[in-house]
């Protein structure tokens, strides 16, 4: 008897903690949003990204604002997958490396 009602206690507060996080994820919904004006105009919300060479961007139209700012992103998205491929690549050796040392080593025994 005291296990079901420790159990239902736990079962309840389980409840009440998913309801909770739903009207918590409701409240802030808003701040799930992408924001898609700043990847238009070229603004990044993330700090540590940056074009590597500052450009000024053009004044006037709107039209020619979205393209600068979709050619900055473009630039900085293709720096990144040179990083990654990098970094796979790198990975990858050392996989190979460790693969042969183990194999090295099973022979030995």
């Amino acid at each position: 008897v005291t296990f079901i009602m420790i159990t239902g206690f736990m079962v309840f507060n389980l409840i009440i903690a998913i309801v909770c996080d739903a009207v918590s994820a409701l409240e802030h919904k808003e701040d799930l949003r992408p924001d898609v004006r700043g990847i238009f105009s070229g603004e990044s919300s993330d700090a540590d990204v940056q074009p590597e060479k500052e450009q000024i961007p053009p004044s006037g139209d709107d039209d020619d604002a979205i393209i600068y700012g979709l050619e900055r992103r473009a630039e900085t998205l293709s720096k990144s997958q040179d990083d990654t491929q990098k970094l796979l690549d790198l990975l990858v050796d050392q996989i190979n490396l460790l693969q042969r040392s183990s194999v090295t080593v099973m022979n030995d025994s």
